[in-house]
Formats: C-alpha cells, sequence, structure tokens
C-alpha cells in the first residue's frame, strides 16, 4: 500500500524561518540594498507558503466541523475494518471445510 502524499510540501515552510533570521541579520546591519531584496524575496516565499495552506481539503472548515469530519472518519475505518474482519473470518471458515463437508453440503436436501 503507498504513503498518501503530503498537500503541504515542508520545504516550503522549512525555508520561512532563515529567511526571516536574513531580513533580521540585514535589519541589524543596515544593508539597504539588500534589504530591499530580501523582503521581496521573503514576501513571495510567505505567498506561496499561504496559497500552499488555503489548497489544503478542509481549511475552509472550523475546528468543530473538522472534528466532525474526523470523527466521522474514524467511524468509516471501524466500521471498514470490522467488515475486512467478518469477510476474513468467512474466508478462513472455508477454507477449513474438508472435501466430504463440501460434498454433503452440495447434496443435502433442503
Amino acid at each position: 500500500m503507498s504513503q498518501p502524499t503530503n498537500p503541504l510540501p515542508m520545504k516550503a515552510f522549512s525555508s520561512l524561518l532563515p529567511a526571516l533570521a536574513e531580513q533580521v541579520h540585514n535589519l541589524a546591519v543596515a544593508e539597504q540594498p539588500n534589504i530591499e531584496e530580501a523582503a521581496m524575496a521573503f514576501r513571495d516565499k510567505m505567498a506561496e507558503a499561504r496559497a500552499l495552506i488555503e489548497r489544503l481539503p478542509g481549511g475552509d472548515l472550523s475546528l468543530s466541523d473538522q472534528d466532525e469530519v474526523i470523527k466521522g472518519l474514524k467511524e468509516l475505518k471501524q466500521s471498514k475494518l470490522m467488515q475486512l474482519a467478518i469477510f476474513k473470518e468467512s474466508a478462513q471458515t472455508k477454507v477449513q471445510q474438508t472435501p466430504v463437508e463440501e460434498a454433503a453440503t452440495e447434496t443435502a436436501p433442503e
């Protein structure tokens, strides 16, 4: 089974803190031309991160709505696991039947 892909690539966020630290450093040493360029680059990185967050499924839901969706998905998962266990049990029962038992059930009158 393949791992689900992460809709929120962490590389988009991991570069924000170093970029902010660079901004603070540039302000401390007052490198004016570099400050403007770094500020534009930081703004672009923030815009990219914001766009990624806005595209997350369910991001428009309130926390309580998200909790309800999660609760429903957990219940669905439990239901599917129960169905799978029942199916597995019935498959094992069929495999455990001997050929004589199968013949008896096939020819038994109803």
